[in-house]
């Protein structure tokens, strides 16, 4: 899981990119559209190194940002955001020209069983480099066009800049927005502390939230497969049903069905068939 922050109307300020920054550690990129072509910087994987540079160079509104956790492919400058569409998904770390640019907050399932059809379907060789599920994406959309990625994943959170500059949004739903920069999940504010960790060996990741937390409300009235979980996200106490098991079974640390319901994005959760459940009602 990753962040996205549309700056429509403003920059980021310090604290708001540096705490986006501590969440997703793995690699910043940020671009926009000079009226004329596309831009991007990427492959900055020191917070300092970053953050000099989007303050100083970043002047062009709107811009779209991303800060990499690396839950597919390696933690190389290359992987991280913004990817270009062109015939091998190509991972410059700079870019000025006329092609688009895809940023990804999720996680897409079965991405390289969808990279080998994609090539076979085209008669095409596997491009050379490492892979991610975002990079396969570009190289779905160079081929098969932009309404293709909800088609693909319809949980994560798409940013498509055209080759003029035009910024279309899939999920546009799930950003939130504050005082003119749309961010694709809540990781820019300030957190207590925020630990990432594996639900299960290759499963996602999850984000402990330890905000404070209003009282849990009473157990009474719940049912033998209903409880209480926090939702970090909402900031509120919600009752869900169990609809499976846990079956993490311990891996990838104290992680069971708590661990699972406090991430940030439990689609995971359904999207490997782990501690799936339906929400009741929130409070």
């Amino acid at each position: 899981m990753c962040i996205v922050a549309i700056c429509k109307e403003r920059k980021m300020t310090e604290k708001e990119f540096k705490n986006c920054f501590k969440s997703h550690s793995d690699g910043f990129g940020v671009a926009w559209n000079n009226g004329t072509v596309n831009k991007y910087r990427k492959g900055f994987m020191e917070v300092e190194e970053a953050w000099k540079y989007y303050n100083t160079y970043v002047k062009t509104f709107p811009h779209v940002a991303h800060f990499r956790t690396g839950t597919s492919g390696s933690e190389i400058p290359e992987l991280t955001h913004p990817y270009l569409v062109d015939d091998v998904a190509s991972t410059d770390t700079t870019f000025e020209g006329k092609k688009p640019l895809i940023f990804q907050n999720g996680v897409t399932a079965q991405w390289k069983s969808t990279l080998l059809e994609v090539c076979l379907q085209k008669g095409i060789e596997v491009p050379d480099g490492e892979w991610s599920d975002t990079r396969m994406l570009a190289l779905a959309v160079r081929f098969l066009g932009k309404n293709v990625l909800p088609l693909l994943d319809t949980t994560s959170k798409f940013v498509h800049m055209s080759s003029e500059g035009y910024i279309t949004v899939y999920n546009m739903g799930a950003f939130t927005e504050q005082d003119g920069i749309y961010f694709s999940n809540r990781d820019y504010e300030d957190v207590k502390t925020t630990t990432y960790y594996r639900s299960g060996v290759n499963y996602g990741w999850g984000r402990r939230d330890t905000r404070p937390r209003t009282a849990k409300p009473s157990s009474q009235g719940l049912k033998d497969d209903e409880y209480w979980a926090w939702d970090g996200t909402a900031g509120t106490w919600t009752r869900k049903k169990i609809r499976g098991k846990d079956t993490h079974n311990g891996k990838g640390g104290d992680n069971g069905i708590d661990d699972c319901i406090d991430c940030v994005n439990p689609q995971y959760c359904f999207q490997f068939g782990r501690c799936v459940y339906e929400v009741i009602e929130s409070f």
